[in-house]
């Protein structure tokens, strides 16, 4: 593209040129034209240019000059950009992943996505998560990613404040479980007041959901039931697993992964599901060219449950992938704006 643009500078200078001029080059335009589609590396580039060049240098006069200068100075600016280019592109491309699974859990059902982007878009794959929520939003703003999956609440709140790219969703829609133990005696969200909960990070969306669920049923967090934030789903479980809290909200997708990947102590079981919202977020800061946004977006829309996906969404419940719609950010006005005030407290 780069190449192809500069090629194309030159040739519109030419034939903005007075006509006599233009004839002496003996240039044909579509021949120009077919030249610069079919440049997919600088040598090629050259080789054109050098064409050019030759029968530039043909002619006799200022113009002759003029045009010659105009095709060194372009040349040496193709590749000093094609250098910087190319240099750009064998850096790692830095992936983050929210921290909604436990570390190991992470790594071994995202192996298949990233292992997929480095062969489709020809880089290295750094990959980052954070301790906590809070360090991941942070991390985010500053752009220290180039690509990264969120939460699509932290998706709309980036995308109002800092202007965030939509890249690509999963399909399958977000809903979060209050789950208990098999042989607990809880049958009903009311027989949990005066108990404890366990959750995700205070800033997590399935820990805001599992609040409003709770508020909409006539129970106070932090009053009418103790409120316990874990550092994961995975956390979450294994604390009612362990009888360190009565119940455990989590995401029916992390519920159906740990349960089917992790030998728990003891069996579980739903109790109530919450409403549901868009899936998990695939976003990109203003800091990276809308060039290579759109390179990642192209990637992920590929990496279908039919097609280049297919081991990673067979393993991992979240449907296929898709783009963001304006319907979906509508959809989370609400619950970015309690993670805005959360952040603001």
């Amino acid at each position: 593209m780069l190449l192809q643009s500069h090629f194309l500078t030159i040739s519109d200078s030419l034939w903005r040129l007075p006509f006599p001029y233009v004839s002496n080059l003996k240039i044909n335009r579509s021949l120009m034209l077919i030249r610069l589609m079919n440049n997919d590396n600088t040598t090629r580039y050259y080789k054109s240019m050098q064409s050019v060049i030759r029968q530039i240098m043909k002619m006799s006069g200022f113009v002759g000059f003029l045009l010659f200068g105009m095709c060194f100075s372009m040349a040496l600016n193709v590749h000093a950009q094609t250098k910087q280019s190319g240099s750009e592109e064998k850096n790692p491309l830095r992936l983050g992943l929210l921290p909604h699974l436990s570390t190991p859990m992470t790594i071994k059902k995202y192996k298949p996505l990233i292992d997929y982007l480095e062969d489709e878009l020809q880089r290295p794959i750094v990959f980052t998560t954070a301790p906590d929520y809070i360090t991941y939003i942070h991390r985010a703003e500053r752009g220290d990613f180039d690509l990264y999956l969120t939460a699509p609440n932290i998706a709309a709140y980036h995308e109002k404040h800092q202007h965030h790219y939509r890249v690509a969703k999963f399909t399958e829609k977000l809903q979060g479980v209050i789950v208990v133990t098999e042989d607990s005696p809880y049958q009903a969200l009311d027989d949990l007041r005066g108990k404890t909960m366990a959750t995700p990070d205070i800033l997590a969306l399935i820990t805001l959901m599992g609040e409003i669920t709770l508020l909409e049923n006539n129970i106070v967090p932090g009053k009418d039931i103790h409120i316990k934030y874990t550092a994961s789903h995975n956390n979450a479980l294994q604390s009612v697993v362990k009888n360190e809290a009565d119940a455990a909200m989590i995401g029916y997708t992390a519920y159906k992964i740990i349960t089917s990947d992790s030998k728990l102590l003891k069996p579980v079981r739903i109790l109530v599901k919450t409403r549901a919202v868009p899936h998990l977020m695939f976003m990109s800061p203003p800091s990276v060219s809308f060039q290579k946004q759109e390179k990642f977006k192209s990637a992920l829309l590929k990496f279908t449950a039919t097609g280049a996906g297919k081991e990673f969404f067979a393993a991992a419940p979240f449907g296929d992938i898709d783009v963001i719609s304006d319907e979906d950010m509508k959809s989370l006005e609400g619950l970015s704006l309690i993670l805005e005030q959360r952040l603001n407290n």
